[in-house]
């Protein structure tokens, strides 16, 4: 693809600073203008998908079916902010971004776009299927899986140096999903169990159905992060620290709207 850097040039308003023969300066020359680049040995990213079923037909009409499922993906594209501040030497008087960054002409924020996300899902499942039968079908599926992945966009890394603690779950990480569709003919009308003869009911009250979709699921996780840029490294997201004390979801009804024990974490 054609590379190329957007950066915004901006002159005084009371001598001329920008000259059209020096129009495209590189980018050290444009502090805090240029926000990011393409890795130049980016490439496209892949995925493996994997799978196998077993079925058995249990009686007639009704249909039972297990197996395992999943995806892997590999060297998928996303930012890296590769100029971000390290730790100051001494928390409480920080030295300024520039002394701790690789590049000091440029950004705290400046990117990087190149292959480093990856996300790996499996999943079990079982599934019955009954095709119509005495006036009800239905299908009635469960899953049993597990997402991860390396942490999601740039911005919720803490530490773009060693990116290997963020593997973990999934913001959209799902454990246990129930999902059932049904479809019951009611047996009132014309010619039904509950034969009407007369066509007036029959119109009122024959031909009805009750049907739905009912989804029963596990929530996905979340993640204890402080409001500001403790570590004072230009992001913010820097996750709790453990306490020791087991997490603990609480009723918010009763516990002044809190869903967990806040005792579980600490600021890092």
């Amino acid at each position: 693809v054609p590379f190329f850097v957007n950066p915004t040039l901006v002159s005084s308003n009371t001598r001329p600073e920008l000259f059209l023969s020096e129009l495209f300066p590189p980018p050290q020359n444009t502090p805090g203008s240029v926000g990011g680049r393409v890795d130049l040995n980016r490439r496209t990213g892949y995925i493996y998908q994997y799978n196998f079923t077993f079925q058995h037909q249990l009686r007639s009409g009704l249909l039972f079916e297990t197996g395992f499922i999943g995806n892997t993906g590999h060297k998928q594209v996303g930012p890296i902010l590769v100029n971000q501040p390290r730790l100051p030497s001494d928390p409480n008087n920080p030295e300024p971004f520039a002394a701790r960054m690789p590049y000091p002409n440029l950004i705290p924020g400046f990117s990087e776009t190149a292959n480093y996300q990856w996300s790996n899902y499996n999943a079990a499942f079982l599934k019955f299927e009954q095709r119509l039968k005495s006036g009800l079908s239905y299908t009635a599926a469960y899953t049993y899986a597990k997402f991860i992945d390396s942490g999601g966009p740039a911005l919720n890394i803490q530490n773009m140096y060693d990116r290997r603690p963020e593997r973990g779950l999934a913001d959209t990480d799902i454990r246990h999903n129930f999902i059932a569709s049904y479809v019951y003919d009611l047996p009132v009308g014309k010619g039904k169990r509950w034969n009407l003869q007369n066509s007036i009911l029959d119109g009122v009250f024959g031909g009805w159905q009750i049907n739905g979709i009912t989804n029963f699921r596990s929530g996905m996780p979340i993640t204890i992060t402080v409001a500001n840029d403790l570590a004072n490294v230009g992001t913010g997201g820097q996750r709790a620290d453990a306490t020791g004390i087991k997490p603990t979801k609480l009723d918010p009804r009763t516990n002044n709207l809190l869903g967990f024990d806040r005792a579980a974490y600490a600021t890092p």
